[in-house]
């Protein structure tokens, strides 16, 4: 059902833009391009929709394995099921963190989507307490911040935070109806990568409290 929904929203959106280019053509360039492959998000005609998403769970194993594990996303297909896989565009140097690579993720909904992440913050304390951000181009615009922090010497908590913007035209259109949709797909593929880390390092399955919000 989703997936007949998406399509018919890329059919509408594409009819709209057609429409739209034939009224301007019509009125001699009066109205202004709906063009958005150049144009910033805050110019753009259509409104820009913000999503924010929190994840948080718990393992039985010390924080260093967390970090580990996070720290070469190039690893993460081998227990992220719905990540495809990862293409590593520009490899960390030895004095920075600043990996870019290109995810490839299949959705609860049958749908790929291919994205950019640019790790840009790496920091981790003398207590295991550690925070990864990397900022995110493609099907989303926005940021994703990791963080892990130890509440013994063999637990540890984990956060995700997952702060985008809608990119696609057809996803800012439909946003109102979207989000449930979107906020549903991305808490299943957080809950089944809460799970693969957790077999990855031999933990129990864990349970994961999910948030999410938005500002138009």
């Amino acid at each position: 059902m989703a997936q007949i929904f998406i399509a018919m929203a890329r059919v509408v959106d594409r009819s709209i833009r057609h429409l739209y280019r034939c009224i301007q053509v019509a009125f001699c360039g009066v109205l202004p391009a709906m063009s958005l492959s150049k144009t910033p998000p805050l110019e753009r005609p259509w409104h820009t929709t913000s999503l924010v998403h929190i994840s948080r769970w718990r393992l039985d194993c010390p924080s260093s394995q967390v970090w580990d594990l996070l720290s070469c996303p190039e690893n993460w297909p081998q227990w992220w099921q719905q990540l495809s896989r990862v293409e590593i565009l520009k490899p960390c140097g030895a004095s920075d963190c600043t990996t870019h690579a290109l995810l490839h993720w299949r959705s609860q909904m049958g749908l790929s989507c291919r994205v950019h992440c640019q790790t840009t913050r790496c920091e981790q304390d003398a207590h295991g307490r550690g925070e990864i951000e990397s900022h995110a181009q493609g099907c989303f615009q926005g940021m994703g911040l990791w963080v892990i922090e130890p509440y013994s010497i063999r637990g540890v908590d984990i956060t995700y935070r997952w702060e985008v913007r809608l990119h696609k035209p057809w996803m800012r259109l439909f946003a109102p109806a979207l989000r449930g949709l979107l906020s549903w797909n991305h808490f299943n593929v957080m809950q089944a990568g809460a799970q693969g880390m957790a077999r990855q390092l031999g933990c129990h399955s864990p349970l994961v409290s999910n948030w999410s919000g938005g500002v138009r």
